[in-house]
């Protein structure tokens, strides 16, 4: 029987999720040790972190997983957080393996999930509440130009783009070599003096 993501547990071995992929990041992955990592969702809103290690990935495990999609996910393991950036708050992690079982469902919500803060919040986060990614709403007021850098010294390509929301905040999104400004892989943001 499936259950909610709030429900997950490390005591038990055997679970039942449905759950919708509101974003997917180097899915399928690039290089042999890399892993695809996710941010999947209840009907209820909770949010989980999941990662596909390589070498989980296998005949009936979906390479082309889609984000807005829902799933029935099966046979995975609950683990602590492991992630650096974390996009959840919830106290586990998913990480599939080889016995790992995913198939498409119909939605079982049509909500998009968003879990939009207000600026006065991430201004004054605590410590805890900056350990966690979330996502905002605003007026977008200028555009950089596309620009390139390099990422720890490889020889990897990755572009980003400055934006500033009005009246508040100077923020970074950061893609892979496909980066277009719509997308929104990797945010981050600083105050702006608003004079």
């Amino acid at each position: 029987m499936a259950v909610l993501l709030s429900d997950l547990n490390r005591r038990k071995k055997k679970w039942l999720v449905f759950v919708k992929v509101l974003s997917i990041w180097n899915n399928p992955p690039k290089h042999p040790n890399d892993q695809t990592t996710m941010i999947l969702v209840d009907e209820t809103g909770q949010r989980i972190d999941a990662t596909v290690p390589t070498i989980a990935i296998k005949r009936n495990f979906p390479r082309e997983l889609r984000e807005g999609q829902w799933y029935l996910f099966s046979e995975f393991d609950v683990i602590p957080p492991s992630l650096p950036e974390r996009n959840s708050d919830h106290f586990y992690q998913i990480s599939c393996n080889r016995n790992t079982e995913v198939d498409p469902v119909r939605p079982k919500s049509q909500s998009e999930f968003f879990n939009c803060v207000d600026f006065f919040s991430i201004n004054n986060a605590s410590e805890e509440d900056k350990q966690y990614v979330v996502d905002v709403c605003g007026v977008v007021v200028s555009v950089s130009p596309v620009g390139k850098l390099l990422e720890g010294g490889s020889d990897m390509d990755s572009r980003y783009v400055t934006f500033t929301l009005k009246d508040t905040m100077k923020c970074y999104t950061q893609g892979d070599d496909e980066f277009t400004p719509s997308d929104d892989d990797d945010v981050f943001m600083e105050q702006v003096d608003s004079n």
